[in-house]
């Protein structure tokens, strides 16, 4: 499933933004998986929300839910995480070649270069 960061995290303060980003995932994964009682991140999609820094997050993140049993016998919520996780199928968008005009009609002055039109942060960087 693709999360809409950009979306989710518009408008919070600079400072604030990577934390809010896991926050919202967590929310996220609550209520696909319907729960609230405890929802872990695995560490490589938050070293991913947290790589471009606190202030830049990624546009859109795709996620793999997954719910897990919980071995501890006294717990409250024998089922209860849906730790989320990276997705191994997803691809960045394909490149266009740089003799192609870019699509939308508009003019080669207002194109973007081949130095963005190559970039994978444009989409979901592979992350899911």
């Amino acid at each position: 499933m693709t999360i809409n960061l950009h979306k989710l995290c518009h408008r919070i303060t600079f400072k604030k933004k990577a934390k809010r980003a896991i926050s919202e995932i967590k929310k996220f994964a609550g209520a696909m998986m319907d729960t609230s009682a405890d929802v872990r991140v695995e560490t490589k999609l938050n070293k991913f929300v947290w790589s471009k820094g606190i202030r830049n997050i990624p546009k859109r993140v795709r996620v793999r839910l997954s719910r897990k049993r919980n071995e501890d016998e006294e717990a409250e919520h024998p089922v209860s995480h849906p730790p989320v996780r990276r997705c191994p199928l997803a691809r960045p968008p394909a490149r266009l070649p740089a003799s192609q005009p870019p699509r939308g009609g508009r003019s080669s002055v207002h194109a973007p270069g081949p130095h963005l039109r190559s970039t994978r942060a444009l989409w979901c960087s592979g992350w899911c």
